[in-house]
């Protein structure tokens, strides 16, 4: 088996168990902005002692694209955070982690990478997927009621947004960045968001304390997949690794299920079926 796809296995169990994180914030009460303070902060200290550690750390026009992607992880994952707060995790980590489809898109169309009948096909179970999942019966709120309009709107926006920030890793990496200049540039980024949120939200940049276990275990979780996915973009295709690594709604789902209770109709199952195609058919093609 090659490396970059273990690589990839590694990425998708830890962003998995990270979305179930987010769901158990939320059922706790913990606002997003704390959340992602707290998450950011601990992430960027695990980077940069990932980057002193291993001799990678290294800033030059290459980790600039770090930063971009820090714009468009914040905007994802703070959406994604917010999202869980009105609606069931197994559903709506299963649309978030459809974003390789756009990254697939954007690599064929950007970076040149082929464009075959599978992945076509994977494009096509995937949104498929997506709207069987939003309109399933069981995509409910905390308080039992359907998930409103906002909370989709928001699973969508970080679907997009992080789509796009996996697509500039590769971009990255390409311009000849290492991964821990990339993600070190990506946590300068998404801390400075995250405290101007929090600073918004609260009229200062102390988060509850309530905050500070769930951020510990997302930002451990978060840099271990980032890690992994980046340096599996670096031999890998991105229309092929990310789509991999993006699998982790199935663990999240599982989870969902087993210790939150949520429950699983028909339509759920198919669109669960339709996501686990969309993977295979992009993987394989």
């Amino acid at each position: 088996m090659h490396i970059e796809f273990v690589l990839a296995g590694g990425a998708l169990v830890c962003a998995g168990v990270s979305d179930f994180v987010y769901r158990r914030a939320a059922l706790a009460g913990v606002a997003a902005h704390d959340l992602m303070l707290v998450q950011s902060s601990a992430y960027g200290v695990l980077v940069l002692l990932f980057g002193i550690m291993t001799h990678t750390l290294q800033f030059d026009h290459g980790a600039l694209w770090g930063a971009l992607a820090g714009v468009f992880a914040f905007t994802g994952y703070y959406s994604f955070a917010r999202s869980v707060q009105a609606g069931a995790v197994s559903r709506h980590a299963a649309v978030f982690r459809l974003n390789f489809v756009v990254t697939a898109v954007l690599a064929i169309v950007f970076l040149g990478e082929t464009l075959s009948l599978l992945k076509l096909l994977g494009m096509a179970f995937a949104l498929l997927a997506a709207w069987l999942l939003i309109a399933a019966r069981g995509a409910t709120s905390l308080a039992g009621a359907p998930a409103p309009r906002a909370a989709l709107t928001r699973v969508l926006i970080a679907t997009t947004a992080v789509g796009i920030a996996s697509l500039i890793y590769k971009i990255g990496m390409r311009a000849g960045s290492t991964a821990a200049g990339l993600l070190v540039s990506q946590a300068c980024v998404v801390i400075s968001l995250s405290m101007l949120t929090c600073l918004r939200q609260r009229g200062h940049i102390r988060p509850s304390l309530r905050a500070v276990p769930f951020g510990l275990m997302t930002a451990v979780l978060l840099a271990c997949a980032f890690t992994l996915l980046i340096l599996a973009l670096a031999t890998g295709e991105a229309s092929v690794i990310v789509p991999m690594s993006q699998m982790g709604f199935v663990v999240t789902a599982l989870l969902g299920v087993v210790f939150l209770r949520e429950p699983v109709d028909r339509q759920a199952v198919i669109g669960f079926a339709c996501a686990m195609a969309a993977l295979a058919c992009l993987a394989a093609g």
